[in-house]
């Protein structure tokens, strides 16, 4: 990499200006050789002529370049009015001739308002509000997503019966169009320190919108290729809230400090591909108008408990009995299937946040930090794997509570091997609430004074601390880690 810039700087009065120019060049190359013989004999000499039989070999190489032109400008005026521009255009190897350059411009404005003359609030040490605008770009697809590969070894059957002749065939979908992915964020917000600066808040909204996301859009395997082409398939946006707060104060030889910060999220995807057909899979569905990735299933309605039951209700399979799983007739077709799936949460959690808290006496000093998430659905597949009730081990709930004639249950179906109702489908049975609050770490330490340390040669200072990090998850989810966030386009 390469990285060439000329910066500019000078105050003039009551204006301060700085000016950045640069370029970066980037280059990376990827070469692998693989080479393979059988049939080696003493003395075994490692080279692929001393094996007879069944050599080959084969390789391949990337290369990817990636040279970006930028600059900024930072402007300020007597402590009370600041801007920041910024511009850089890209050029992308990984995209055709046509789309290989991409512009990200950004702007942010403050106004420290508390430095006014007119501003007059004792209580009030600092107070500004700002907003921003930028553009940011993204390139990672991997190389040659434009480009179509042949395959010149392929053979067909023409002609005369029996007669193989070689030709060559395209071994991919392409799109040669696809460009720069871009991001756009939009915010404006405020600081606000108070009380002699013990005080800050800190807030501000934001809306970011992502156009043109890059992606393997998935086609039917009757086109001829299991490689799905990658196009700018999709738009979406986040949209919400971030706020926080800190507080610190010394009295005598104690110290303390509290900050704490939360934040909303609302993710709305707005295009898909040119019909916006949804995009479906095991245990979600992504439509226009709704969030990414919404969990999409059947909705539980508790166990069947006789054959009469199972009989008046909807149809669901020909192997339902008594014990099975009961789902809900959505659309009240009398007939249970795809078209009673539904939406049964989102993965996005409404609320993210954290608490940190310092605390120091004397010599002492004790720190504590607290995260947590809420608002959130987790589909627990390895707990829908582990109380399938079909065949092999399982868990010991499921064991112990499995419905049969004697033991009748409304929760737990019966343990039949091959379900023929469809028990473990995709379900809010294996639905959970992800919302957690979690000790992430606590650390309590001794800092030795420099008297202390004199009969130490050398030593100027020596603290000694013992740290516990995840020392316990206050949730509902019995899975392993409700930690589970999937990629968010923030």
């Amino acid at each position: 990499m390469c990285i060439r810039d000329s910066t500019y700087s000078n105050i003039l009065g009551k204006h301060s200006i700085t000016a950045l120019a640069g370029y970066t060049a980037q280059y990376d190359y990827f070469a692998q050789t693989h080479a393979h013989a059988r049939g080696y004999a003493e003395p075994y000499l490692e080279v692929i002529d001393a094996g007879p039989d069944d050599r080959n070999a084969f390789g391949s190489k990337s290369e990817h370049t990636l040279i970006s032109y930028l600059g900024r400008f930072n402007y300020s005026y007597d402590d009370r009015y600041f801007t920041t521009v910024n511009f850089r255009r890209d050029y992308s190897s990984r995209f055709g001739p046509e789309n290989k350059y991409g512009d990200f411009p950004s702007v942010s404005a403050g106004w420290k308002i508390s430095s006014e003359d007119f501003f007059d609030v004792p209580l009030i040490n600092n107070l500004m509000f700002r907003g921003a605008y930028g553009r940011a770009g993204n390139e990672n697809i991997g190389d040659y997503r434009y480009e179509s590969f042949i395959n010149f070894y392929a053979t067909y059957v023409l002609g005369v019966p029996g007669r193989i002749t070689t030709g060559g065939i395209q071994t991919n979908i392409i799109d040669p169009s696809i460009r720069w992915e871009e991001r756009t964020t939009r915010s404006v917000g405020f600081d606000l320190a108070m009380l002699r600066n013990r005080l800050e808040v800190s807030a501000e909204y934001y809306y970011n919108e992502a156009d043109g996301i890059l992606y393997d859009l998935p086609v039917p395997w009757s086109v001829g290729t299991v490689v799905n082409p990658t196009t700018n398939a999709a738009s979406m946006t986040n949209k919400g809230f971030e706020f926080s707060v800190g507080f610190r104060k010394s009295e005598g030889e104690l110290h303390y400090n509290v900050s704490a910060n939360i934040s909303t999220l609302k993710n709305e995807v707005s295009k898909i591909g040119e019909a916006d057909d949804p995009v479906l899979t095991y245990m979600s569905r992504t439509e226009v108008g709704g969030s990414m990735g919404q969990l999409y299933g059947w909705v539980f309605d508790g166990i069947f408990q006789t054959q009469e039951e199972v009989q008046e209700h909807a149809l669901q399979t020909a192997g339902t009995r008594p014990g099975d799983v009961r789902f809900k007739d959505i659309n009240g077709d009398d007939v249970i299937n795809d078209e009673d799936r539904t939406y049964l949460g989102s993965a996005f959690p409404k609320l993210t946040g954290g608490l940190n808290a310092e605390v120091a006496y004397k010599n002492f000093d004790l720190s504590v930090f607290l995260q947590g998430i809420y608002g959130n659905k987790i589909f627990n597949g390895p707990y829908s794997v582990v109380s399938g009730l079909n065949h092999g081990n399982y868990s010991v709930e499921s064991y112990e509570n499995y419905w049969t004639e004697d033991r009748p249950s409304n929760t737990w179906p019966r343990a039949i091997i091959g379900d023929p109702n469809g028990n473990n489908r995709a379900s809010d049975r294996w639905i959970m609430d992800g919302s957690y609050l979690r000790v992430q770490n606590i650390q309590l330490g001794y800092t030795f004074t420099q008297s202390a340390l004199g009969f130490v040669l050398g030593v100027e200072n020596l603290r000694l601390y013992a740290s516990v990090q995840n020392l316990y998850t206050f949730t509902k989810y019995i899975g392993y880690d409700p930690d589970i966030i999937c990629l968010l386009y923030t």
